[in-house]
């Protein structure tokens, strides 16, 4: 599992089952990476926290510590 903290704000949990395909650059830009084609499934749910489905088979969970995103 990989873990990183962008500002205070949010936080991205990657769990790879797969070959990843993300890299530092594509989780920093996420309004690129979030509405990607690369994504089959995106969800959000309560407290604030996203999880995306990839077609690798990687799971992102995205979680926004703020009322604002």
């Amino acid at each position: 599992m990989h873990s990183q903290t962008l500002g205070d704000s949010l936080e991205i949990h990657r769990f790879h089952c797969g070959i990843p395909t993300l890299d530092r650059e594509t989780v920093y830009h996420l309004e690129d990476y979030l509405f990607s084609t690369t994504a089959k499934s995106f969800s959000l749910l309560k407290n604030g926290v996203f999880i995306v489905d990839l077609e690798d088979d990687s799971l992102v969970i995205i979680i926004c510590k703020t009322e604002k995103f």
